[in-house]
């Protein structure tokens, strides 16, 4: 989807061109994965221009609320618990690399 934001609108070809060089997807897997997202009403294809029906913003709610869903059965308190143990981890990890 990053690459569909930042290049947005895209054509399909051009977008295999892309995800082919930074993601080394084949040409036949960039379209599939198109049409997927376009029939979950992520994507939009017009002719051949494909645009993001949500912001990056929409779409981090939406995957956020199905992991509060699917791996927290929607309780908050583990969720900040699990946010807890691992924030301070990755943290730690971003300010060793920042002092590189």
């Amino acid at each position: 989807m990053s690459l569909i934001w930042t290049n947005s609108p895209i054509t399909a070809a051009h977008l295999a061109r892309i995800a082919a060089e930074e993601i080394g997807w084949k040409r036949t897997t960039t379209y599939t994965v198109v049409a997927r997202l376009c029939e979950r009403g992520i994507l939009e294809r017009q002719g051949k221009l494909v645009r993001p029906l949500l912001t990056r913003s929409q779409a981090e709610d939406l995957a956020l609320r199905g992991l509060l869903e699917s791996v927290f059965e929607a309780d908050r308190d583990r969720l900040r618990a699990a946010v807890e143990r691992v924030l301070p981890e990755e943290e730690k990890s971003l300010d060793k690399h920042s002092q590189v």
